[in-house]
């Protein structure tokens, strides 16, 4: 029997279903502000057919979200 990390399961199924997706992953980064002062830099990924649809997603679920910039992934 062999073993299989579970990172390695993880990332084969990310590459299978960006795969059977057509629509781009767009990565939003910038930073959580609350209300505490408390800051935390991060990443938010958004599958839609356009950046700003992708925005406007991040922005309606995450108000809290700073956007500094995006990519695709």
């Amino acid at each position: 029997m062999t073993y299989t990390d579970p990172c390695t399961i993880a990332l084969q199924s990310d590459q299978e279903l960006m795969a059977i997706h057509e629509e781009p992953m767009f990565l939003i980064h910038g930073e959580f502000h609350r209300d505490n002062g408390w800051v935390m830099r991060d990443c938010l990924s958004y599958i839609k057919p356009t950046a700003e649809e992708a925005v406007a997603t991040c922005r309606r679920l995450n108000p809290n979200f700073k956007i500094d910039y995006v990519s695709m992934a």
